[in-house]
C-alpha cells in the first residue's frame, strides 16, 4: 500500500513545487520545457489522468519514481524516500527493491537433488522445434532436480 500512496503524489504537483510551469495544458495534458535538461520548446508532456511522463526528445518516461530518480540522480530507493517524506507515507524498515538473500539464511522447504544437462526427450523436443541444439543451450539451460 505505500508504493501506491507514493505514486499518487501527482507529478504536475511535484513539478509546481519544484518550480517548474507547465507551458501549455490540453485537457489532462501538461507539456513542460523538460525539467532534465535545457530546451526553448516544450517536448516534456505530464498526462495528468495517469500520473505518467514522456520526455519526446528523448524518449525517456515513468512514473512520479522515476522521475525523481532522473532528476535527482539519487537511485530508485532514495526517490522513493524522498517521496514518502513528502507524502507523510513512512516506509518499512525492511525496504528492499529486490535485494538477493543469500541462501544459507533462506528458509526453504525445498531440498535440491540434481542438476544436469538436458536430457529430457520433452525438453530435448522443445529445443528442437525452435532450431536449437543442446549445445547450444548447455551452458544457459541445465535441469534441475529438487524435493
Amino acid at each position: 500500500m505505500q508504493l501506491l500512496d507514493i505514486k499518487q503524489i501527482p507529478i504536475v504537483a511535484y513539478l509546481a513545487q519544484a518550480g517548474f510551469e507547465a507551458k501549455l495544458i490540453k485537457g489532462v495534458n501538461y507539456w513542460y520545457c523538460s525539467p532534465l535538461r535545457s530546451e526553448l520548446t516544450p517536448s516534456f508532456k505530464v498526462n495528468a489522468e495517469r500520473n505518467q511522463w514522456y520526455d519526446f526528445a528523448t524518449g525517456d518516461h515513468g512514473d512520479i519514481i522515476d522521475l525523481v530518480y532522473a532528476l535527482q540522480h539519487c537511485s530508485t530507493a532514495d526517490a522513493m524516500r524522498r517521496l514518502a517524506t513528502l507524502k507523510g507515507v513512512r516506509l518499512a524498515p525492511s525496504f528492499s527493491f529486490g535485494g538477493i538473500t543469500p541462501v544459507s539464511l533462506q528458509r526453504s522447504s525445498m531440498e535440491l537433488i540434481g542438476v544436469q544437462a538436458v536430457k529430457q526427450p520433452k525438453l530435448l523436443l522443445y529445443l528442437s522445434e525452435r532450431g536449437l541444439q543442446p549445445s547450444d543451450v548447455s551452458p544457459f539451460l541445465s535441469e534441475v532436480y529438487y524435493r
